[in-house]
């Protein structure tokens, strides 16, 4: 059991190889910025093109963060038994499905759940955990900029398309999937 009985949940973005995107780094700094010691933090986000170059959206994060929790707080060491990753997930829904088969047990047993994803995306993260995660009331979704900070037109058409993929697969719906998840990564 970790001390705080708080979870931070970083959902994942874009990496190429160990660098990040702009959204990523800004997920992973106000998971830095919201961490308190004892904190259990996960972070979702698998392999899903080959710019990655075989390392998951959660390992090139886990690495950031626990770089700036070690200088945040002047640690020559830091534990990684407090930062989780969820490596497997290439969607929205496929990371709060993971997060709930792999991680139930500490969600259960959180008194504190914080989603940390960007503001634009927020209304489908919110969608999707209180569509399937009925059980865990206590999660709060953390915008890292409002909505309508980066929001560019190519944003805005990946979230729409998410929200109606979304809908549909949570209504029993069949939706050509395959096809907008080539042309719209993160659906």
């Amino acid at each position: 059991m970790w001390p705080s009985g708080r979870i931070i949940i970083v959902h994942g973005h874009c990496n190429k190889g160990m660098f990040l995107s702009a959204d990523a780094i800004g997920r992973c700094n106000a998971a830095i910025e919201l961490y308190r010691p004892g904190d259990l933090i996960i972070i979702t986000g698998g392999i899903f093109n080959k710019k990655q170059r075989n390392i998951s959206v959660a390992q090139a994060m886990q690495k950031h963060i626990a770089k700036n929790i070690m200088n945040k707080y002047m640690l020559d060491k830091y534990s990684s038994d407090h930062i989780l990753i969820e490596n497997k997930s290439r969607t929205t829904i496929e990371n709060v499905e993971l997060l709930k088969k792999e991680f139930g047990i500490y969600l259960n047993m959180a008194s504190e759940i914080i989603y940390i994803t960007s503001g634009y995306h927020m209304p489908r993260c919110q969608y999707i955990w209180d569509n399937l995660t009925r059980e865990y009331q206590r999660v709060f979704i953390y915008p890292v900029k409002p909505w309508q900070k980066d929001l560019t037109p190519l944003k805005a058409f990946v979230e729409i398309i998410g929200l109606a993929v979304t809908w549909c697969y949570l209504h029993g719906i069949k939706w050509p999937e395959k096809y907008f998840r080539r042309k719209v990564r993160t659906v």
